[in-house]
């Protein structure tokens, strides 16, 4: 995908990047990153993000139900969660491995594509999820914001905010706590 869909993706999205300020260090190590979700295709705009890097993205089982879109999701190293299942914790695992492997996991914490779509409204409420495995890991957290404009003569924004280290000022043990102030 990032080889073969590279060139289209900057015909069409024209991404434009933009750093939260000058120090704002750019994206290494292990990171979860946390993006706003207004269209299907927010995926792409990831991995341009991560060029090089190997990035799983959460994804909802409604995208795995037809077997061409399983195996899709699947070789795109896809991250299954079933949002209806909240025993099913199989996800959580395969997060934590990527992260030990110093890859990054891209989370779209709204849950679901914002109702608001385009209109970019204000961001659906998110869990702490992403706080849990940063403080667990020790991965970085990096909130990303998209503002995805497809078509010949429009352009897409990118806006790369300042990582955030939640074991440094919280701890690795996370405690409902913990996990309440890190909020």
């Amino acid at each position: 995908m990032k080889i073969t869909g590279y060139i289209p993706f900057l015909l069409f999205f024209k991404p434009h990047v933009y750093f939260e300020n000058k120090d704002t260090p750019k994206p290494s190590g292990a990171e979860i990153a946390i993006a706003n979700h207004t269209t299907l295709l927010d995926f792409a705009m990831l991995l341009y993000v991560y060029k090089f890097r190997v990035v799983r993205v959460l994804m909802a089982e409604v995208l795995y139900k037809r077997p061409l879109n399983a195996w899709f999701m699947k070789h795109m190293r896809g991250i299954k969660v079933d949002r209806g299942n909240r025993t099913d914790v199989e996800h959580m695992q395969l997060m934590k491995d990527t992260l030990y492997n110093r890859d990054v996991v891209g989370i779209f914490p709204e849950g679901r594509l914002n109702p608001q779509g385009k209109d970019y409204g204000p961001l659906l409420p998110f869990g702490s999820g992403a706080i849990h495995l940063s403080m667990v890991t020790g991965a970085r957290v990096r909130p990303l914001y998209f503002h995805t404009n497809g078509g010949v003569f429009k352009s897409s924004a990118i806006m790369v905010g300042n990582p955030i280290d939640f074991q440094s000022m919280f701890g690795n043990e996370p405690t409902p706590e913990a996990l309440e102030r890190a909020k």
